[in-house]
């Protein structure tokens, strides 16, 4: 691996995206309690489960800010 090949995610949460710590469902949210993650092309939107059973349904979070914003407004740059 290069240096080059390396993305700073981190600068997305000054900008576009927001940590938040809590679900759609206003319940506290902890990270490290989740256990499987699924991604789509929906930018800031994460499907997750708090156990690897296969017969529970995905949550959503969305790390959105409020506001409209369009996949093609994101840059990731190299860190």
């Amino acid at each position: 691996m290069d240096q080059n090949d390396f993305l700073d995610f981190a600068k997305l949460l000054i900008g576009p995206l927001l940590l938040r710590k809590t679900d759609k469902k206003k319940q506290k949210f902890i990270w490290n309690k989740c256990q499987w993650f699924k991604y789509d092309n929906n930018f800031g939107q994460i499907a997750l489960k708090r156990s690897l059973d296969h017969n529970k349904e995905f949550e959503c979070i969305s790390l959105r800010r409020h506001g409209k914003l369009r996949n093609k407004d994101v840059e990731v740059k190299r860190a």
